[in-house]
């Protein structure tokens, strides 16, 4: 068996060098290099994917079921409506909302936190009503402006990570944002004596 497979491992050192002109020292590198991404490929476990792909079925994309899964933030949102989605590298899946306004009185850190945990209760109601599991906290994140949201849906183990890294980025910034703007000065005003 071992004879058979270096007998066609030289047949394809000698293929490689006539095919592609290069000599019996370049062949065998491009060889090694091939049979070494082989073996890799072979040796890597497939993603695991965790059924958090709402609105997907038979290959099509159904967005009235993603407005139906988040429909409870419309109780933070006037207008909550999906725009769009995107993967990130098979990782996550990028749910982009439009609103009109903001319902409530909340500052941009609580309004954050809260719309974010609404986010991912609703998600995980979602999951464990149809796939009865339990999912992390680091299932979803989002991005929040003015005037729309994304929800970041992990698909992965790595999707879960980069949901963990991206919610504590955007509370740093918006902490730094609050903290701006607590200490700016007010005007200055200077009280003339009269003499």
């Amino acid at each position: 068996m071992m004879i058979l497979i270096l007998v066609a491992f030289i047949v394809l050192i000698f293929v490689v060098s006539e095919k592609f002109g290069v000599t019996f020292a370049g062949a065998i590198n491009i060889c090694a290099k091939l049979i070494y991404a082989l073996i890799k490929q072979l040796l890597t476990p497939p993603k695991t994917y965790l059924p958090t792909a709402i609105g997907f079925a038979d290959g099509t994309f159904y967005p009235g079921e993603v407005e139906k899964v988040y429909d409870g933030l419309s109780e933070l949102f006037d207008g909550l409506y999906l725009v769009d989605y995107s993967t990130h590298d098979d990782d996550i899946i990028n749910y982009q909302f439009k609103f009109a306004r903001v319902k409530n009185d909340l500052k941009d850190l609580d309004l954050y936190d809260y719309a974010d945990k609404r986010a991912l209760a609703l998600l995980q109601q979602h999951i464990h009503k149809h796939y009865n599991i339990r999912l992390s906290g680091n299932i979803s994140s989002l991005t929040l402006d003015k005037n729309g949201l994304v929800l970041h849906v992990a698909r992965t183990a790595k999707g879960e990570q980069m949901n963990y890294n991206w919610r504590i980025h955007q509370r740093q910034l918006l902490h730094e944002k609050s903290n701006k703007i607590k200490k700016e000065p007010g005007p200055i005003e200077i009280a003339w004596d009269k003499q």
